[in-house]
């Protein structure tokens, strides 16, 4: 989505979906699902992180054309 946003220039979308990948829910779920689940739950904060990017990236996508 982030590659179709840019060459349709809606970068701004496309800048939230990459920035919510990298910087927003990764060090979020790896500082709060240790303290909430125990540390075994580190395992599971990328693969989280990427299932929260792709619902950010659905609620772009049904927000507007």
């Amino acid at each position: 989505m982030i590659s179709y946003w840019q060459s349709t220039q809606r970068t701004g979308r496309a800048l939230a979906v990459s920035l919510s990948r990298s910087l927003l829910w990764p060090p979020v779920l790896t500082l709060l699902l240790p303290l909430l689940l125990g540390r075994e739950a580190l395992w599971v904060c990328h693969s989280l992180a990427e299932v929260l990017t792709a619902g950010t990236a659905l609620l772009l996508l049904r927000r507007g054309a």
